[in-house]
């Protein structure tokens, strides 16, 4: 009831995103944002779904009814993607917005290193062995980079071909598995 009225068109990334779900019928995102939610500020994303009314069984191209409203709080779905499936460990994992400005770039950081730590600069990460390639999310494409966490067996020699089938296939696989049973409940 809080939120009755409140109007959705009103910031422009978010309608920037229904417009294209509108034109094309088809799921869109808001680039990296942050969101208010009860444990404070976090980085997320907002997808939308076009609704349609529905005759009898029949899908409809009639105009739309409205939009579903999915939003995702990116750090905890890329720690629930690896805690539960992924299970390579010495790997560090950068994902980061490509239209972003340099030095500013960053969406999130998982690093495999007991110490933790804050993410290291994305110029100190490319100088370094690693892999670099693109993680759907809707219809917007990050950029990620996987590399060994230091002192980890990765950098004894195991091939870099292998990390960078491992982690961008895994990684991929996850999260569009995880967006495709968010939006299906949704749709439901």
């Amino acid at each position: 009831r809080r939120i009755l009225g409140f109007d959705l068109m009103s910031e422009r990334l978010r309608a920037a995103a229904i417009a294209r779900a509108l034109r094309t019928g088809r799921p869109a995102a808001t680039p990296p944002l942050r969101m208010i939610t009860v444990k404070g500020p976090v980085g997320g994303v907002m997808g939308f779904m076009v609704v349609r009314k529905a005759r009898a069984g029949v899908r409809s191209a009639q105009s739309p009814t409205g939009v579903v409203l999915g939003a995702f709080d990116i750090g905890a779905m890329i720690e629930n993607i690896i805690g539960q499936r992924m299970r390579v460990s010495g790997l560090d994992l950068y994902v980061f917005d490509p239209a972003g400005s340099p030095g500013h770039r960053l969406i999130y950081w998982h690093t495999s290193s007991a110490s933790g730590g804050s993410a290291p600069a994305e110029r100190e990460i490319l100088a370094s062995t690693h892999w670099q390639g693109t993680v759907s999310m809707i219809d917007q494409r990050w950029g990620a980079i996987v590399a060994p966490s230091s002192g980890s067996r990765w950098q004894s020699g195991i091939s870099s071909a292998f990390v960078t089938f491992v982690a961008g296939i895994t990684m991929t696989a996850m999260i569009v598995a995880y967006l495709l049973i968010s939006v299906r409940r949704a749709a439901q």
